[in-house]
C-alpha cells in the first residue's frame, strides 16, 4: 500500500484501480536485433547503455572495460576483442541463431 501511496503522490493524474498484479518495464534494443545498444549518441558526449534486461551482469565488466575506454579516450591494458561498434545503434543486425540474449 505505501508504494501504491508513492506512486500516485509522483503521478496524481494516475488512476488508482487496486493493487497491481505484476509489473513490466521497457529496455531499448536495437529493433532489427532484439540486442543490446552500447556506446555513443548522435548526442555529443552523451552515450548509452541499454538493452541488457536480467543478463547483463554477465557481461558488465568488458561492457564497463569498453565505456571506460570510450570515454577516457585511453585503452585498457588487455585486449577488448569486441569493438564498441558491435553494439552500435546504427549496426548491422547482429545474426545469431536465437534472437534472444548475447549470454
Amino acid at each position: 500500500d505505501l508504494k501504491i501511496h508513492a506512486l500516485h503522490h509522483r503521478l496524481p493524474a494516475l488512476p488508482y484501480i487496486g493493487i497491481p498484479g505484476g509489473m513490466a518495464s521497457l529496455y531499448t534494443v536495437n529493433r532489427a536485433d532484439v540486442l543490446p545498444i552500447v556506446g555513443p549518441t548522435a548526442i555529443d558526449g552523451y552515450a548509452v547503455v541499454n538493452g541488457f534486461s536480467g543478463h547483463g551482469f554477465k557481461e558488465s565488466q568488458i561492457i564497463g572495460s569498453m565505456m571506460a575506454q570510450w570515454i577516457t579516450g585511453e585503452r585498457a591494458n588487455f585486449d577488448t576483442d569486441v569493438p564498441m561498434e558491435f553494439f552500435s545503434i546504427d549496426r548491422d543486425p547482429i545474426d545469431i541463431a536465437e534472437h534472444n540474449v548475447l549470454a
